[in-house]
């Protein structure tokens, strides 16, 4: 791919599995459930991926995978080199573990490798067992590794395991929640 989204899915009961995606010029996988209400899962889901290289266009908002909606999967991915965030998400019921992230955010401010904001509706969403590590920016500080953002809130932030770990200088927040 050399412009646009690699992949771009909605409804239900999808897999984006074993996949190298590059050199985007927008997102590498976009995935929205068919409906918001009532809350079904969709059971849409990105495992075992490699997306690298990401938002070569349009530099902000263009993440390796943003899920909408309820009963998204984003498990045992890479994501690694772009200007913003790896993982845009928005809905209820998530569920994103085991992905290693890493020189993401490298020229954004105010954001985090994984990322979320403005709904404190949504509920049941779980981030557990990432490796996130060398996120930075060359705009310096407010780059973090999770940032629930604006009133966010239903989010399980589980780090449990040795694999869940941040690598990046101490000032920077690994999980990050604002008001």
């Amino acid at each position: 791919m050399d412009i646009g989204a690699g992949s771009d899915t909605s409804g239900t009961n999808h897999l984006v599995s074993h996949c190298t995606i590059q050199n985007t010029g927008l997102k590498g996988v976009y995935m929205r459930a068919a409906t918001d209400f009532p809350l079904t899962k969709s059971n849409l889901r990105v495992e075992d991926c490699e997306i690298s290289n990401f938002g070569r266009v349009g530099f902000c908002y263009q993440p390796a995978v943003q899920i909408y909606g309820c009963g998204q999967i984003v498990r045992n991915n890479l994501f690694r080199d772009s200007h913003h965030s790896a993982i845009l998400w928005d809905g209820n019921d998530h569920l994103m573990e085991l992905n290693e992230i890493h020189r993401v955010c490298q020229t954004s401010g105010d954001v985090g490798a994984i990322y979320s904001s403005n709904d404190w509706g949504a509920r049941g969403n779980i981030i557990r067992h990432n490796y996130i590590h060398d996120v930075y920016s060359v705009l310096g500080r407010w780059v973090h590794g999770i940032y629930l953002d604006d009133c966010l809130s239903g989010v399980t932030v589980q780090v449990t395991s040795s694999r869940t770990w941040w690598a990046t200088p101490s000032w920077r927040a690994v999980v990050a929640i604002t008001s």
